[in-house]
């Protein structure tokens, strides 16, 4: 334990809080410099208190509410993953934000990324993309979850060039006793899997968008200052909207640019 002086000032104060405190929070609070209250961080040696840094700030908070944030994260994980068993992704750093709740003044802007990563470094969590998982989480699905997603996927692959029509699909899904949330489900998961591509609130089979890619290229190569949509359309032979919205995913994804009505090659 810390006694008296700088140290047992700034522990005192780090143990009124629940959630992380920077090194320029705790300055503020007792009247001293920001390099003072770093440097002291740094020095401070208690049983009750952890400190953590990145590279521009130092944080501290108490072991007791450390754990307190690991058993929160990891419960709001395990409901999660309940919830979405079909996606092998967590939730993000904005998402779990709230459920550190570092949210207080020079508090929220470091210390949640620093406390996440920490928790992947002991093993509690891990990292899927950009996201934060339970490590056993793995995606199991039934059998009649498996036979729902082939029957999805197939919907999607024979929209062939055809822009897929949603109602239409829900109402097949609807026969066959699976309901809207069950869709979304899946969904998420074929995109995740990337079976499917996600664009403007909709989804195009990622086979078909391939073979558009590579068509969308080949014409690039040939008329280098660009394509119209309707040209575009000439190319795969396919209607207005569904090129719009390749236009749309092939732009997002760097493939192409924009420039007034035309496409052109992003990186020529």
């Amino acid at each position: 334990m810390v006694s008296g002086g700088l140290p047992g000032r700034i522990a005192a104060e780090v143990r009124k809080s629940l959630t992380g405190m920077s090194a320029g929070f705790i300055a503020e609070r007792l009247g001293i410099s920001e390099q003072e209250t770093a440097a002291a961080l740094k020095a401070l040696a208690s049983d009750d208190i952890k400190t953590v840094a990145s590279p521009t700030n130092r944080y501290a908070i108490t072991a007791h509410s450390w754990e307190i944030l690991k058993k929160k994260v990891v419960s709001a994980l395990r409901a999660f993953h309940k919830a979405n068993p079909l996606m092998s992704q967590g939730r993000g750093l904005e998402d779990l934000r709230g459920v550190i709740g570092a949210a207080q003044k020079d508090r929220g802007d470091e210390f949640p990324a620093i406390f996440l990563e920490s928790l992947v470094g002991e093993g509690i969590l891990k990292k899927v993309g950009e996201s934060y998982a339970l490590p056993e989480h793995a995606v199991s699905m039934s059998k009649d979850e498996r036979e729902s997603a082939l029957f999805v996927e197939s919907y999607f692959k024979n929209c062939g060039m055809q822009t897929p029509i949603f109602p239409d699909l829900e109402k097949q899904c609807a026969s066959r006793g699976f309901d809207d949330k069950k869709l979304k489900s899946i969904l998420r998961y074929l995109t995740d899997k990337g079976v499917l591509f996600k664009v403007e609130g909709s989804y195009l089979f990622k086979a078909q968008v391939d073979v558009c890619r590579t068509k969308l290229l080949n014409a690039l190569k040939a008329k280098p200052e660009g394509l119209t949509v309707a040209e575009f359309r000439d190319v795969v032979e396919g209607n207005r909207k569904i090129c719009l919205m390749l236009f749309a995913l092939f732009e997002q994804e760097g493939t192409v640019r924009r420039v007034g009505d035309l496409r052109v090659l992003a990186s020529p």
